[in-house]
């Protein structure tokens, strides 16, 4: 007995590398609060607007207003994502791994799309330099290491089991 609670005791619970992963995700809707800040700003500054989106601006594209709605969509959509991690993460929820796994699926997917997008409209076929770059390196680095975590770990599959019904005629112990 001694032994199988000594076990459980180090595979559960928000501890090991669970809390860098608690780390990541009570950082995420900082930064991404930064960036809706920096999209709001485009939206609210008339000069930028006109520069952008009308035909007589210097910058006029036909996408740039989609572009930016589809920026400010995809980052308030993250926002709420990382709101409902850190509830999940906490209340050591079920849903927890899997709500992490699609929202390094939709950044992973949204980053390509983003490149795209913004090279069509900016017309310069490499519109990112090293910072976002080494952003972009971070993030499949990340997936690289946290996705396989999530899917193998013993401490995850232990630690979020809260809000999970038991199967019909199953007891709990």
């Amino acid at each position: 007995m001694h032994g199988r609670w000594a076990a459980e005791r180090w595979t559960k619970g928000a501890w090991g590398w669970l809390i860098l992963i608690g780390l990541q995700i009570i950082i995420a809707p900082i930064a991404q609060l930064g960036a809706l800040s920096a999209t709001i700003t485009v939206f609210q500054d008339p000069d930028i607007m006109w520069g952008l989106t009308d035909p007589a601006g210097p910058a006029y594209h036909p996408l740039w207003y989609a572009a930016l709605l589809i920026e400010a969509a995809y980052t308030c959509i993250m926002i709420l994502a990382a709101v409902a991690l850190i509830i999940l993460f906490f209340m050591r929820h079920w849903l927890f791994p899997a709500l992490y796994l699609a929202v390094f699926g939709l950044a992973l997917a949204y980053v390509p799309i983003e490149y795209l997008m913004m090279s069509t409209v900016t017309g310069d076929p490499v519109p990112y330099l090293e910072g976002d770059i080494k952003g972009i390196a971070t993030l499949v680095l990340s997936a690289l290491i946290w996705i396989p975590y999530i899917l193998v770990s013993r401490r995850v599959k232990n630690t979020f089991i809260e809000g999970r019904r038991a199967p019909i005629g199953a007891t709990r112990t």
